[in-house]
């Protein structure tokens, strides 16, 4: 999520940003209610979010609340319209007590704002996972991609979310990460054209080198371990390494 959006309201997650959309039902998103309930700090602090914060297109706020045994342990929700139908869903982390973190989708239903899907957890308490990136669907449409345990094994995951069900593969590729523990950087991961092909681009496991699980494409070494985040422009990758150094990546 771009560092350059405007920061969530004072009484909402510290840090957070505010969520656009330019078209579609749901035109803001943000995280609120600030809550220390959830012991694991993978974020770098032990603060995370209780309610799930968005404005319309006509401008009313609707808020989701998590139940206490539950957070959204995230900086930013995503918008996009998953299913092709011209309303947007909401993507965000969500964490419990017992199971650890899902992916989450969230919508307007009525009036209200309601959670229409959610992944698997990953099985315990603090085990996190992060998204990836969402990948045009040949149905129209977004699916979604996501790293589990980012920091211990790293395993990819997908979402489709299509007719308001929410089908879900595990484990299509291994040994790959898009965060450092403690850090608040989840941009670690990048869609987009690269070589006249649509690619999901993250680091490996170490972070030494870039994969394209999607495509088969051979792995790209770097010459050192990433620790920024991964953008494509114009048809290049761009990140840099830990002690800064600039990398550019052509196919």
């Amino acid at each position: 999520m771009p560092s350059d959006l405007d920061p969530a309201p004072a009484d909402a997650l510290a840090d957070g940003r505010i969520a656009i959309a330019q078209t579609g039902d749901i035109r803001q998103a943000w995280f609120a209610r600030p809550t220390a309930r959830y012991a694991h700090g993978v974020l770098g602090d032990a603060i995370e979010a209780g309610s799930l914060v968005v404005v319309t297109a006509s401008g009313k706020v609707l808020e989701a609340i998590l139940p206490v045994d539950q957070v959204f342990e995230d900086i930013t929700p995503r918008i996009a319209d998953l299913d092709g139908d011209g309303t947007n869903e909401v993507i965000a982390i969500r964490s419990s007590k017992d199971g650890g973190a899902a992916a989450t989708i969230f919508g307007i239903v009525g009036t209200e704002l309601k959670l229409r899907g959610a992944g698997s957890e990953n099985g315990r308490p603090n085990r996190w996972l992060n998204i990836a990136g969402l990948v045009p669907h040949p149905d129209g449409g977004l699916t979604l991609y996501g790293v589990r345990t980012p920091h211990i094994g790293g395993r990819l995951f997908v979402l489709d979310f299509r007719n308001g069900k929410l089908s879900e593969s595990n484990d299509i590729a291994t040994d790959v990460s898009n965060h450092i523990i403690g850090s608040r950087e989840l941009g670690m991961s990048a869609t987009g054209n690269f070589g006249g092909r649509m690619e999901l681009i993250l680091p490996s496991q170490d972070r030494r080198r870039l994969r394209f699980p999607l495509s088969g494409r051979a792995d790209i070494a770097l010459p050192g371990a990433i620790d920024k985040a991964i953008a494509l422009v114009d048809g290049r990758v761009l990140t840099a390494t830990v002690d800064g150094t600039l990398i550019v990546v052509s196919p």
